[in-house]
């Protein structure tokens, strides 16, 4: 393909979640030229993506089989289905003519037919264009968190606009936009909503507020919504600037709400702070067109909505409140590096329910989160009336979201390592109002010990851990030598120095049907093929790592064995690179197709839920290893440098492999001798032998949202 044509000529939200396509098109082929047919008042800021040669408005072509003919075009991608455009492109004999198999003319008119569904589909806008690349050769679905990078958009220059325009970026520290219509394409939050935010924020002078929307808009705001205009802190921006005008004013301000709209999705692409707000209902969930950027969210209303199917019935806008809206807001209007006042948000934007709460402080790693749970598990079963609140570092988040006992997770504001006093005490205040009648601090540092302190909570449950006298006024002991992990964090649940419980529980998340369909969409894996996960990282040091050699040495052997087996190789952006090596070490095999590094390229949950439909993993003495073992998948653990007996896996099908060295557990970052036969001495073949009478008697166990 030497000349690609995307034509894409609807509205300017389905166009911008066109441009991932278009930049994986652009890495694909560096040199290919690449054009975008849209319509006109799209195209001024369709120029400032940098995927595209050239915008062609669709207004300016005329003969479009005439234009065809003369354009060059060898591929061209209706990623928005157009029968005029259809028939001028067979007639005008372009070469490769791709469209969706769902439009009848297409059959007649389309030699490449991508065929898929977007009704029940799982995947979201932006990813089911890449189905369109499937009948060209290119059988790739990315990641959530691999879509932002693709937009290639830049926001229009403010200097290009009106000097009343630029005036108003410099009248206010923070500028907020809010878009409150949606051309009637999406279920829109209440004006009475917008409303009352905008009141709210009056006790903010530091922020003014940029009402967006079309000329007839600003007429229907008028007519509906006087008040929202009339306030002081709010300039009423409709019909006044083109879209290139607003892509630049999203470009300049501190941040944007709306429903599911076009500039929901600009803003989201420039990267700015964006806030969708939407209904449960499928399709037209946070799921399918929820904002897809570094710095975006989106919010629906808690609970359920019986009225959804219907919009005059639906409650799910409405429930969503300005105070919600407001704190996630004002997170965005805070000092740069004010990591505490950011965090507010989700303090405030779920409002606890009355009554005492309990309070866990989550460990540092996925796995000993998750080895933690059976502690959640006595504590619901005591106090089954009581929430439980986790806090969290926001890469162990995840895992608790996957486990029902567990009400909100709140996610901890605080750099690694760093002690930030006065942070913990601002912090500690937020909390305090959330009503905690007790903390159970798992970490055994000092500083985590600190929070529920600070925050006044009664009864504080840990271990001694840095001698923290005072701060733990319900202290437990260590034992030496220390016990495993799982009966570890469930002695908290009973007073210090009672006998150990013979009834500790399995630790459990739950894995839903469709989020493990929903995972193996996003990562490209077929879902009627058998799954084998790796995981070859170890967050704690080198010498936890199984070598990629033999990594890819079993690969080959499953394959070998499995030949329709996928094998995904799971861990953080850290472990690409040694997952890079197995996949270079299986180049030119049998495997080559069938091995796919995932690492850094899914979300913790996403990880979790792929693990849930593997038939097996084959994992190092890491946090995914205790994440499959918590979903009752086939375990076979790898341990070189730790104790297996300390934190072994738990799933009903399991083996711990261990050649048991007397140099071992050294319990070191790196081998302290320099050998490393710990790891090197289990060959693929020992690994194998445990590994394939697993894959002969795997199932898939999710049932009823939970794994069994």
């Amino acid at each position: 393909m030497k000349h690609i044509l995307i034509c894409r000529t609807d509205n300017i939200g389905d166009v911008v979640l066109t441009l991932p396509m278009a930049g994986y098109l652009r890495r694909l082929y560096p040199d290919c030229r690449i054009d975008l047919l849209c319509r006109g008042y799209v195209a001024p800021l369709m120029a400032h993506c940098r995927h595209f040669n050239q915008v062609i408005t669709l207004e300016s072509i005329g003969d479009a089989r005439a234009f065809f003919a003369a354009s060059g075009v060898d591929t061209v991608i209706f990623a928005y289905p157009d029968r005029r455009l259809a028939a001028a492109a067979w007639r005008a004999r372009v070469p490769r003519r791709v469209g969706t198999s769902h439009r009848l003319y297409h059959l007649w008119y389309c030699n490449r037919l991508a065929r898929f569904s977007r009704v029940n589909s799982p995947l979201h806008e932006a990813q089911l264009n890449f189905a369109l690349l499937r009948p060209l050769g290119i059988d790739h679905v990315p990641g959530l968190a691999e879509l932002p990078a693709l937009y290639g958009l830049e926001a229009p220059a403010l200097a290009d606009t009106g000097p009343d325009i630029q005036a108003l970026a410099r009248r206010a520290p923070y500028n907020l936009v809010l878009h409150t219509k949606s051309n009637g394409n999406g279920r829109e939050w209440p004006l009475a909503h917008y409303t009352a935010l905008a009141r709210r924020l009056q006790a903010r002078p530091d922020i003014r507020l940029w009402v967006t929307g079309s000329a007839a808009e600003g007429q229907l705001l008028a007519r509906e919504a006087p008040e929202l205009l009339a306030l002081p802190n709010v300039d009423n921006l409709c019909g006044r600037v083109d879209l290139p005008g607003l892509g630049a004013l999203i470009g300049a301000c501190s941040g944007l709400l709306a429903s599911g709209t076009g500039p929901l999705h600009v803003a989201a692409a420039l990267g700015r702070p964006t806030l969708g707000l939407f209904p449960q209902r499928k399709p037209i969930d946070a799921g399918r067109w929820g904002a897809l950027g570094l710095r975006a969210r989106s919010l629906s209303a808690h609970g359920s909505c019986p009225g959804c199917d219907n919009a005059a019935t639906c409650s799910c806008m409405t429930g969503i409140t300005p105070e919600q809206v407001e704190a996630i807001l004002l997170s965005w209007c805070v000092p740069e590096g004010d990591a505490v006042a950011a965090a507010a948000a989700d303090l405030h934007a779920a409002p606890p329910q009355s009554g005492p709460r309990t309070l866990v402080i989550s460990p540092n790693w996925i796995g000993d989160a998750v080895m933690a749970q059976p502690l959640l598990q006595l504590l619901r079963a005591r106090h089954p009336e009581r929430p439980i609140d986790v806090l969290a570092p926001p890469a162990v988040a995840p895992a608790w979201q996957q486990m029902r006992e567990v009400s909100e997770v709140l996610q901890t504001p605080f750099r690694h390592g760093a002690l930030q006093l006065r942070e913990r005490w601002r912090y500690a205040r937020l909390l305090k109002a959330r009503g905690y009648a007790e903390a159970y601090v798992l970490p055994n540092t000092l500083k985590y010990a600190l929070i529920p302190w600070l925050a006044g909570i009664a009864r504080r449950v840990g271990y001694k851990g840095e001698s923290r006298h005072g701060l733990i006024n319900v202290m437990h002991h260590d034992d030496v030598p220390p016990r495993p992990m799982v009966p570890f964090y469930a002695a908290l649940a009973d007073a210090p120095g009672a006998p150990l419980r013979g009834d500790v529980p399995r630790p459990a998340l739950r894995v839903t049907a469709a989020q493990m369909e929903a995972a193996a969409a996003r990562a490209g894996l077929a879902v009627d093929r058998p799954l084998v996960v790796f995981a070859p990282g170890a967050e704690f040091g080198p010498a936890k790592r199984w070598p990629p050699a033999h990594f890819a040495a079993l690969a080959r052997q499953v394959v070998a064995s499995l030949p329709q087996a996928q094998v995904a190789l799971l861990g953080s952006p850290k472990d690409r690179p040694v997952c890079d090596e197995i996949v270079a070490a299986v180049a030119g095999s049998d495997a080559a197709g069938a091995v796919f590094n995932l690492a850094g390229q899914t979300s913790l949950a996403e990880a979790i839920a792929l693990i849930g439909r593997s038939a097996a993993i084959v994992s190092n003495d890491s946090g995914l290893l205790h994440v499959a073992s918590s979903l009752d998948r086939p375990v076979v653990a790898i341990y070189g440098p730790t104790d297996p007996d300390h934190a072994p896996p738990f799933a009903t099908v399991a083996r711990s492999l261990s050649l048991r060295l007397a140099c071992a557990p050294c319990r070191q970052r790196e081998c302290p001798l320099g050998h490393h036969d710990c790891m090197r001495g289990l060959d693929a073949g020992m690994v194998w032998q445990a590994l394939q009478p697993m894959l002969g008697a795997s199932r898939i166990a999710a049932t009823d949202g939970f794994a069994v």
